[in-house]
């Protein structure tokens, strides 16, 4: 909480300096330039309470900077001050939030239709009881993949804009992992489904897919796996 608190107060500052009119200053060393790197981040900072919903008073800000360094009494006691800043950590932490979920809104925008449209368009596009799709592309005649067995696989990874994102083809090693060590649930539950030798294609919404884009977490993804070799450990 004083973290915060402090992060508040610094950004004031800077408040400050914009409504006198200062002009910026000539930046001399490098304690000036992470001096005003600081002050960037923290009014930044203290703008997103305002877009929180915090009403902003400048004025109160710099009046409690200013008792607080000239040692003055404050108006409020240790109880008030606690609570208060208990109450800013949980606007921003209710920010926090409400900033995820529109992300997550933003970027799944149009995902059902997606997803609909697809099955529409492809009817060897089959729906999993995980929640991806999938479609076999190569039959395989091999042993069928289970949990904690190990796999070894080559893939391509797409957006769903068709752009490709990653692959080992023709950059490393196909892949030899256990399956349930760490990958993404979809992934886990994909090759559940697949048997040595066969080739998928997997359509994954974004919540079967988390930690496959870390670019962009909420995004659906497209898998293009081909299974090399199924044994247990």
């Amino acid at each position: 909480m004083k973290r915060i608190a402090l992060t508040v107060s610094i950004a004031a500052i800077c408040a400050a300096m914009a409504s006198c009119g200062a002009k910026s200053p000539r930046l001399a060393s490098n304690s000036d330039t992470l001096n005003w790197a600081i002050g960037m981040q923290t009014a930044q900072g203290l703008k997103g309470l305002g877009q929180m919903g915090l009403t902003v008073d400048n004025d109160i800000i710099i009046k409690a900077i200013q008792a607080t360094l000239e040692g003055k009494a404050s108006p409020l006691n240790d109880t008030q001050y606690y609570a208060a800043l208990e109450q800013l950590n949980m606007l921003i932490s209710l920010g926090q939030k409400q900033a995820q979920q529109r992300a997550v809104e933003e970027a799944t925008a149009g995902e059902d239709d997606y997803f609909a449209r697809l099955q529409k368009e492809n009817p060897n596009v089959k729906k999993s009881k995980d929640g991806f799709y999938y479609e076999v592309l190569q039959a395989g005649h091999g042993p069928v993949c289970k949990y904690r067995q190990v796999v070894v696989f080559d893939y391509r990874s797409f957006t769903i804009d068709g752009k490709e994102y990653d692959k080992t083809y023709g950059n490393r090693d196909p892949i030899t992992h256990v399956v349930g060590e760490p990958m993404f649930q979809g992934l886990i539950q994909g090759l559940c489904l697949m048997n040595a030798g066969s080739k998928f294609r997997f359509y994954f919404p974004h919540e079967t897919c988390m930690g496959a884009n870390p670019d962009n977490p909420y995004t659906p993804m497209i898998y293009e796996i081909e299974l090399h070799e199924v044994r247990n450990e």
